[in-house]
């Protein structure tokens, strides 16, 4: 059995996340409505929680309500009733008087043909807007089940912040015994938000020196809360089992009813995270957890030695009251302690900038040589002048204190190229001099790391242009933009002509040196705004914001003309002709995506191909 080793239970910790029904509001005038309502909605359950109604006949009866229930999810409102802008008026209340911005509202009229005008939907605040002709069951379903996930994704996003805020908090007053707790406390309540459980979690340490299976629980949330001042035997073995599993296997479990995420810091400190989650976890929520995982070790480590390097000065302040002959010895202690920090430091006056105080990590970091003599400055580090002014005007408070803030560092060698870094400082007394106490910490090649995996998630690799999602993405992107704004857009489908047979009869080699061809004359002939990619094999799309039909038809033509004088180069000497055939679409009123004029496009690219290849068709709508 697993010794446990409790901390001191603390006084600030997230309440347990409520597991009852989704609130809904009703509000109309119609008593039908509402029990058609409630049939309709009865049986819909969403992430495991059904749905408890409220009811409303009137605006100034739905203003009690929400009053009393402040933690609304979703109003489904009735615009007519006591007066003509009844609804409006209510909905001005929970935004304006009330302040309420996270519960989801949905406009319903039975009068058709009367949709409130775009600026007062943008005015009040609406989510939706529904006609009530149109709210057939699936309808109505579809529209309560988006606005939950909305009202679920804000509530996250809520939860979120009170763990950012905790672990703030904890940084700001390191000179309080319970900062580790604090922090601790704030990683479980953020960690809860971003896989959206129910904000269940137990979060242990484990020292290299520790007998195996022996650990110490630093904080727990929700359910959990209680084993911080319980004792061993009331800890239910089973959770037990699987957090002292992961500390001997030493390895992250992702199973559909629990999170264990091992981390292990530089300083060689093994922590475990263990949550319960509401939902099994996607490739999404796996992701964002390992790169939470890696944040939250480094943070960890920052904290745990600026707890260590504060106790040290604590320690050195009594004993300089005490014996003031020690100052001199002390002094050198603690600057053996900074030297030998894994991590970059420094001590700059605040008044001139100038370092009082800095390690051989932090010189490494820097691109400089010590026995230069080279002299250090505060304003001196940031590659970017806002980042200077974040920091100095966050350090000129009496408390001020800065966490795990992401920055261009100013290098010296490697050509003066910037590196980014993880910096941490707070201020201090030193030597009678208000000071600050800074912390570097290389980030550069997660940075890196992040750039190439977003490149590699939007670009194809044969070619350097859009791939087929990241394409989509962006037409979706300017179609809203065009239908919203009523302005022209149109899409061009292109493909190589008897691509199969260059391929057969050249090498796959040669078919992706015409590939490449292709996708370059598409972007010679191209605007900066418009958008091309591969959607796959020989076939690509562009799409032409603010272009109409016989302007889209002329681009065409052009990449077509263009295509045609092309000279592959191939492995005997010689060259390669290919041409293309293309079909346009322009967006049409009454098409509610961008996939749909694809289509067309696609349809017309079709008929060129029929007529011979090497042209253009346009599909008029």
């Amino acid at each position: 059995m697993a010794k446990l080793v409790f901390a001191d239970k603390k006084a600030d910790r997230p309440a347990p996340a409520s597991r009852q029904g989704w609130t809904v509001l009703v509000v109309d005038d119609d008593a039908e409505v509402h029990t058609i309502t409630e049939l309709a909605l009865r049986s819909l359950t969403f992430l495991g929680r059904g749905i408890t109604f409220h009811h409303a006949y009137s605006g100034a009866e739905a203003r009690e309500v929400i009053r009393r229930l402040p933690d609304l999810a979703l109003i489904l409102l009735d615009v007519v009733m006591e007066t003509d802008d009844a609804g409006l008026r209510f909905v001005e209340y929970v935004r304006g008087e009330l302040g309420n911005s996270k519960v989801r509202i949905v406009l319903r009229t039975g009068q058709p043909g009367q949709a409130p005008e775009q600026e007062v939907i943008l005015r009040y605040d609406i989510n939706d807007y529904k006609a009530k002709t149109e709210l057939t069951q699936q309808k109505l379903t579809t529209t309560v089940v988006t606005a939950l996930r909305g009202y679920q994704d804000l509530s996250a996003l809520e939860s979120g912040r009170a763990g950012l805020r905790k672990i703030i908090d904890a940084s700001a007053s390191l000179m309080q015994s319970r900062s580790m707790q604090m922090f601790a406390s704030g990683v479980l309540t953020q960690l809860g938000g971003l896989l959206g459980s129910a904000g269940c979690g137990i979060l242990c340490t484990q020292g290299e020196a520790r007998p195996t299976g022996d650990f110490t629980v630093i904080a727990a949330s929700g359910k959990f809360e209680p084993l911080v001042a319980a004792a061993a035997s009331e800890v239910d073995p089973q959770v037990v089992e699987r957090i002292r599993g992961a500390f001997d296997q030493r390895r992250t479990v992702l199973e559909d009813t629990h999170t264990i995420l091992f981390l292990r810091t530089p300083n060689y400190r093994d922590v475990v995270i263990y949550v319960e989650a509401d939902h099994p976890l996607d490739g999404m929520d796996r992701s964002l957890l390992e790169m939470f995982g890696t944040n939250i070790s480094i943070s960890f480590d920052n904290l745990e030695m600026i707890e260590r390097i504060v106790h040290h000065n604590e320690i050195l302040e009594r004993r300089v009251i005490e014996r003031t002959q020690d100052l001199r010895e002390r002094e050198s202690r603690l600057r053996t302690i900074l030297e030998a920090s894994p991590i970059a430091v420094a001590i700059f006056q605040l008044d001139d900038g100038g370092a009082s105080f800095a390690n051989a990590r932090c010189y490494a970091l820097l691109g400089r040589a010590r026995e230069d003599g080279a002299p250090l400055g505060l304003d001196g580090l940031f590659a970017d002048p806002a980042d200077r002014d974040r920091v100095r005007a966050a350090l000129a408070d009496a408390d001020g204190w800065i966490g795990d803030l992401e920055i261009r560092l100013r290098r010296d060698d490697d050509g003066g190229r910037d590196c980014w870094s993880l910096l941490s400082a707070c201020r201090l007394d030193h030597d009678g001099r208000a000071c600050a106490l800074v912390w570097l910490y290389d980030i550069s090649q997660r940075k890196e790391m992040e750039r190439e995996l977003r490149q590699f998630a939007t670009t194809d690799h044969l070619t350097g242009v859009a791939n087929r999602r990241h394409f989509l993405d962006g037409a979706t992107q300017e179609f809203e933009r065009a239908r919203r704004y009523g302005g022209p857009l149109s899409v061009i489908m292109a493909d190589i002509d008897h691509f199969k047979r260059i391929n057969d009869s050249h090498g796959h080699q040669v078919g992706d040196r015409v590939i490449q061809a292709f996708a370059t004359t598409l972007q010679s002939c191209l605007r900066a705004c418009d958008r091309v990619g591969r959607l796959g094999g020989e076939e690509f799309a562009v799409i032409l914001p603010e272009t109409a039909a016989p302007e889209a038809a002329v681009v065409a033509e052009r990449i077509r003309a263009q295509v045609e004088t092309l000279a592959v180069p191939l492995p005997d000497g010689g060259t390669l002709a290919f041409t293309a055939s293309f079909g346009c679409a322009t967006r049409a009123p009454q098409e509610g995506s961008v996939a749909a004029t694809l289509a067309r496009a696609d349809a017309a690219l079709y008929r060129s191909k029929h007529a011979g290849r090497n042209a253009v068709h346009a599909d008029e709508g």
